[in-house]
């Protein structure tokens, strides 16, 4: 059913597009992406970035039950989380947690 499958790959990359801008808005850097995920870099509430920044995030996602990927173990890849893109609900619980993260003491 091409309509179908047309129809789901257009609602992913509109979720996927809205992250990124919502990434953005943060002052995150994110890589352009053509796939169903995004690969990007947080910043904490002072503006700095870098490995411990992104393991106080991830630390506070999966604290949370929000599950992404880090890759800590290469200078390239540690300062960057990597966000598989779930359903709208799902992408806001993420970026309601990542909020809470950012106004967390840890952040």
């Amino acid at each position: 059913d091409s309509a179908y499958y047309d129809g789901i790959i257009a609602r992913v990359k509109a979720t996927r597009d809205a992250a990124a801008a919502g990434f953005a808005q943060r002052g995150w850097f994110t890589f352009p992406s053509q796939s169903n995920f995004l690969f990007t870099e947080p910043r904490n509430a002072r503006g700095e970035a870098g490995p411990a920044v992104s393991k106080s995030a991830y630390d506070f996602l999966f604290a949370h039950k929000v599950l992404v990927r880090s890759f800590p173990s290469h200078a390239l890849t540690a300062p960057f989380l990597r966000i598989s893109v779930g359903t709208d609900l799902e992408m806001q619980v993420l970026s309601e947690t990542l909020d809470a993260w950012l106004h967390s003491p840890n952040a």
